[in-house]
C-alpha cells in the first residue's frame, strides 16, 4: 500500500501521505482550526478537519456523536467499526451500493488539537479500503506549531516558516502559487511591517528568459536592487537587496524597510522560485530563513558563496 501514497502533504504542523493523484481542492491557513479537502479527477476523496481544544476532549463522546450524525445519511442506517488503528477511533458507513466512507478521530497532545479524517472509497478503487485507511492514519504526524518551525508542503512548494511566523494567505492558480507569511507577537498580533512571500511560477520554459536579474528588475522597476550570485538548494541563484521605501523621509525617521529577494530556476519542476522578505532594517528577515525546497533534497541553510 505504501507505494500508492506517493504524495506527501505538510500543513499547519501536521504531515501525512496520500495517493499521487489526490490534490488539495480547498484549504484553511489557521493552525488553530480549519480543514483540508482533497479530490481526484472524479470525486471528493478526503477531508481533514482540525480544532484546538482548551482541555483534553472526551474522544469517546465525540466519536459517539459523530456516529449518530452519520447514521442518518447511510444507505441502511448503520455504521460499522473498523480494525483498531493505534491512536485513532474509526468506523465506516455504506453510503450507496458502491461508496463506503470511513471516519476517524484522534486527539494529539503535542498541539492540543482534535482531528477528524473522512476518506471516501469506491468498489472500483485499485487499493483496499482498510489498507488505505491504515496507511494514511499510521503515517499521520502532528508536531504542533507554537514556538517552533512549521513545514508547509503543498502545491509544489515545500518550505518551513520560522518560529513565530504564520501563513496568513495563499493564492493558488494553475502553475502560479504564492504563500504569504507574517510574524506574530506572543499576544497573537500581526507585525504588519514585516512579511515574506514564497512564490512558484510554473511553465518557466515558455516565458522565462533565463536571466533572474532581468526578471527582478521587471517586477520591481522602481527599486535600486543590489545583486549577488549564490548557490541555493543545489541551484545557481540570485539574491538581491534594496530599500523598500522610495520616500527618503520614511528612512530618515527610522521607518525604512529592506526588501530581500532570492530567485532560482528549478529545471526538474520547470518552475521559477521567488522568495522575498520586507522588514524593518533592524529585523533582517531573510528569504533563506524559510528553507524553501524544490526538486532537490538539502539540509539547512544554503551556501552564500558567490557564483563565478
Amino acid at each position: 500500500m505504501e507505494k500508492y501514497l506517493e504524495k506527501e502533504i505538510a500543513w499547519a504542523g501536521f504531515e501525512f501521505r496520500v495517493p499521487a493523484e489526490w490534490d488539495i481542492r480547498s484549504h484553511s491557513v489557521s493552525c488553530l482550526s480549519g480543514s483540508l479537502a482533497l479530490v481526484d479527477r472524479r470525486r471528493h476523496r478526503l477531508e481533514l478537519i482540525w480544532r484546538r481544544c482548551d482541555e483534553k476532549p472526551d474522544l469517546n463522546l465525540s466519536y459517539s456523536d459523530l456516529k449518530g450524525r452519520v447514521k442518518n445519511d447511510t444507505m441502511n442506517g448503520e455504521v460499522f467499526g473498523v480494525k483498531s488503528i493505534p491512536g485513532w477511533l474509526a468506523f465506516e458507513a455504506q453510503m450507496d451500493e458502491e461508496t463506503v466512507v470511513v471516519y476517524a478521530l484522534c486527539w494529539r497532545r503535542e498541539s492540543g488539537r482534535i482531528f477528524q479524517v473522512t476518506v471516501v472509497t469506491r468498489d472500483e478503487d485499485h487499493f483496499s479500503r482498510q489498507g488505505l485507511l491504515e496507511t494514511i492514519l499510521a503515517g499521520f504526524s502532528d508536531s504542533g506549531w507554537e514556538g517552533r518551525s512549521v513545514r508547509w508542503k503543498a502545491f509544489g512548494i515545500d518550505c518551513a516558516s520560522p518560529p513565530g511566523w504564520r501563513l496568513v494567505s495563499t493564492s493558488v492558480n494553475p502553475m502560479d502559487v504564492k504563500m504569504q507569511f507574517q510574524p506574530f507577537s506572543k499576544k497573537g498580533e500581526k507585525t504588519e511591517k514585516t512579511q515574506t512571500s514564497v512564490h512558484r511560477l510554473g511553465m518557466a520554459d515558455t516565458w522565462f528568459s533565463g536571466d533572474p536579474k532581468a526578471f527582478l528588475r521587471g517586477k520591481e522597476p522602481g527599486l535600486d536592487l543590489e545583486f549577488e550570485g549564490i548557490y541555493y538548494n543545489g541551484h545557481e541563484a540570485v539574491a538581491a537587496r534594496a530599500q523598500a521605501e522610495r520616500r527618503l523621509i520614511l528612512r530618515l525617521f527610522g521607518r525604512g524597510r529592506i526588501r530581500r529577494e532570492l530567485v532560482w530556476l528549478c529545471e526538474p519542476m520547470n518552475s521559477l522560485f521567488r522568495v522575498y522578505t520586507v522588514s524593518p532594517e533592524n529585523e533582517g528577515a531573510d528569504p533563506q530563513d524559510f528553507a524553501v525546497r524544490c526538486g532537490h533534497t538539502y539540509e539547512g541553510k544554503s551556501s552564500a558563496n558567490p557564483v563565478s
